[in-house]
């Protein structure tokens, strides 16, 4: 009984001195910034063929969750899968909650790890993620020099980002796109812009499939009713008779009835002759012979 107990408290402990690594640093807020970074920052690197140097806070390297991140694999929308043990969830935050309890050894751990959800603050995480909504008076009661100070810590921090090698205006000019693609929100003017809602066209590309499939299964149906269970065919093409006498156009039958009397005078005054000369031939026919 002593050994149940043991192992209970046990138990209890492991539990408790596990590092919640979602708790401090909340993976949602964190996938905000990490987007943000791939969507807006990582094509400027490509573009001039640069790397992200090792200071800098937003190096996919440091990311704290990174590792867990690339293990992860989305079948669709309501199937997500652990690409270490195979196990496979409904949503992204359930797979996130089996990381942390799980697989916390794939956590980055050390002083260069970052978490991300620290930088929310210039990253606009509440206004992405839909937390604060723009409403008239958080509007005009902007603070100018709550978001100048944000400004400041945004061109801080991006400065550890811009590539060392680079000369004096290759630096300017690659540090003046990185603010342009991450700072210029933090103004009382943009800072309540929200990025175009994701899967919009998919989702209206779901809603034509749908009403396609469920038109054709209906003429499906139709037309199977039709040839099984129907005396004719749906498509039978349908002769009806018309017994109605002809209608000629007024005129016409005047003109018809004098192009038969003509007709009829020409036969008759032809007879005569052929009989005529057929008397003649056998006449001579006779005076031949004899």
């Amino acid at each position: 009984m002593n050994e149940i107990y043991t192992f209970a408290l046990l138990t209890t402990l492991a539990s408790t001195l596990r590092p919640t690594y979602g708790t401090s640093c909340p993976r949602d807020r964190c996938r905000v910034v990490r987007n943000t970074v791939f969507d807006l920052m990582v094509p400027l690197y490509q573009k001039a063929n640069l790397k992200f140097p090792p200071q800098c806070p937003f190096n996919p390297d440091h990311d704290i969750y990174g590792e867990q991140e690339n293990l992860k694999q989305m079948d669709g929308p309501s199937h997500w899968m652990c690409n270490i043990c195979g196990k496979a969830f409904y949503t992204e935050k359930t797979l996130d909650q089996h990381f942390d309890n799980r697989h916390p050894e794939q956590i980055k751990k050390g002083p260069t790890s970052v978490c991300l959800a620290d930088y929310c603050d210039i990253f606009r995480c509440d206004i992405i993620m839909g937390i604060k909504k723009p409403d008239y008076w958080s509007m005009v009661m902007c603070k100018h020099e709550e978001m100048k100070n944000k400004h400041t810590k945004c061109k801080e921090s991006l400065k550890k980002c811009v590539p060392p090698d680079l000369s004096s205006i290759q630096n300017r000019e690659f540090y003046n796109k990185l603010t342009d693609a991450i700072c210029s929100k933090l103004d009382c003017d943009k800072y309540w812009d929200t990025p175009p809602e994701e899967g919009g066209i998919g989702l209206f590309l779901y809603i034509l499939a749908g009403f396609i499939l469920v038109l054709a299964l209906i003429i499906y149906y139709f037309v199977a009713y039709s040839h099984f269970y129907s005396d004719e065919p749906i498509f039978a093409q349908h002769v009806v008779e018309d017994h109605r006498a002809p209608v000629y156009p007024p005129g016409s039958q005047e003109i018809r009835n004098r192009f038969q009397q003509t007709r009829i005078k020409q036969h008759n005054s032809s007879r005569p002759i052929m009989n005529s000369n057929k008397t003649g031939d056998q006449a001579h026919l006779r005076q031949s012979m004899g």
